[in-house]
């Protein structure tokens, strides 16, 4: 087994086809890049082809055609349009190339065939830079976003309306588990039990010095 396909007539004469390795798996369908090349080249506005398939997030792989136009043909949109228009006649709609490249030559192999492979690289080296630049664009532009969002969050400050906060100096503060009672702030000067004059912080029910407190 050599991985080639081909046919054999009547009188016993094999004709080689193509490498049974070119298959193209798209959107679950075997597409044999021969079969398009064949019909791309019945073009009049062909003068040769090479169809690869290329990696796609859908189909698996999708279908690119490169073709070298005939001599007179611009390569335009209208010339695309005309051929991919003769291609519906012979190939199937799945089948049919996603994208088309015009260029002015292909690459050979020694033997004078088309070298696919060298596109198939070529083509994998594109897409695999088209990738990492947008995967860069997508880190500066996160990156951008942030520095965005930590400069509007440091320039950013609270203003309290002094109207609004409470006054809690009079309150009487919730005790604890053990029962001890947390002091309240007050601004106010108590007297001490020897009669000295000191600013301190009044205990609900109880003065500093244990004596009774009747808010006074």
């Amino acid at each position: 087994y050599t991985g080639d396909l081909g046919s054999m007539d009547e009188d016993g004469y094999v004709y080689f086809a193509q490498r049974i390795k070119r298959m193209i798996i798209t959107n679950g369908y075997n597409v044999y890049p021969s079969q398009i090349e064949n019909a791309l080249d019945s073009c009049p506005e062909v003068a040769y082809s090479c169809v690869i398939g290329v990696k796609d997030p859908r189909r698996i792989q999708k279908i690119k055609a490169f073709i070298v136009p005939a001599h007179g043909v611009t390569p335009d949109e209208t010339t695309k349009q005309a051929i991919l228009e003769r291609l519906r006649l012979h190939v199937a709609a799945y089948a049919l190339p996603r994208e088309i490249e015009f260029r002015e030559s292909l690459p050979r192999t020694l033997v004078g065939k088309v070298a696919y492979r060298a596109l198939e690289e070529e083509e994998a080296q594109k897409r695999a830079e088209e990738e990492a630049r947008r995967r860069a664009a997508e880190e500066a532009a996160r990156q951008q976003q942030q520095q965005q969002q930590q400069g509007s969050g440091d320039g950013s400050s609270t203003t309290v309306d002094p109207g609004t906060v409470p006054d809690n100096s009079a309150s009487q503060a919730p005790a604890s588990s053990s029962g001890f009672i947390w002091p309240v702030p007050c601004s106010r000067r108590i007297t001490g039990r020897y009669g000295e004059s000191r600013s301190n912080h009044l205990h609900a029910g109880i003065d500093i010095d244990g004596y009774a407190n009747d808010g006074q």
